[in-house]
């Protein structure tokens, strides 16, 4: 998490490391904790789509193992600044250049706890209906419209004025002058999941 635990506005992301989609939304996530500051707290969640991005659960193991020694943040920018690089060998790099105990990384990224992990955030997004990354939620509500910056600080500002579901008609308006203005303005641009390969057991 980043920000205040008691910030009015809760901004949830289901993202994939090797998603481009998720990782261009990295700027318009940036941009709006500039702009709201105190009031956005911000929440990554795992949703690698193993079907069509092989090395997107093991990236995410690499930053569940960073967040081990306190660094998921560091590591969570490195993995989409190297997104094309997420084999075994470029994520141990990784925590060696960000001076990680390499060997506590190694053991941390294939454990339990850290697949444990994953799996949860699977199973919320499932749950919560995710199709593809990145998704985004504010204060529970999934976003339909696009998730381009003025999309998303419209439904931010919705909820700080007190609204509780962003109004389907403004969110077609906003949607169609969002795509004007930028190439990754809908849901049509994302990853979609069209199966899931983790075998349930139990």
């Amino acid at each position: 998490m980043q920000g205040r635990a008691d910030a009015a506005i809760t901004l949830v992301q289901y993202g994939d490391y090797e998603c481009p989609y998720t990782r261009l939304s990295r700027h318009s996530i940036h941009q709006l904790q500039r702009e709201f500051s105190n009031s956005l707290r911000f929440i990554f969640r795992h949703f690698p789509l193993e079907e069509i991005h092989p090395h997107a659960r093991a990236a995410s193991a690499a930053a569940e193992a960073a967040a081990q020694q306190t660094d998921f943040w560091t590591m969570h920018e490195h993995l989409f600044e190297h997104q094309e690089a997420l084999e075994d060998a470029d994520l141990q790099r990784y925590a060696e250049e960000l001076g990680l105990d390499s060997s506590r990384f190694a053991r941390d990224r294939t454990s339990p706890d850290i697949e444990n992990r994953i799996d949860r955030d699977l199973d919320s997004g499932q749950h919560s209906g995710v199709p593809g990354t990145p998704t985004f939620h504010v204060n529970g509500i999934r976003l339909e419209n696009g998730y381009d910056l003025e999309s998303l600080r419209s439904a931010i500002l919705a909820h700080i004025a007190g609204t509780e579901q962003v109004g389907s008609s403004s969110r077609v308006a906003r949607a169609s002058a969002a795509e004007a203005r930028a190439p990754f303005g809908n849901t049509a641009a994302c990853c979609r999941r069209w199966r899931l390969t983790r075998t349930r057991t139990g």
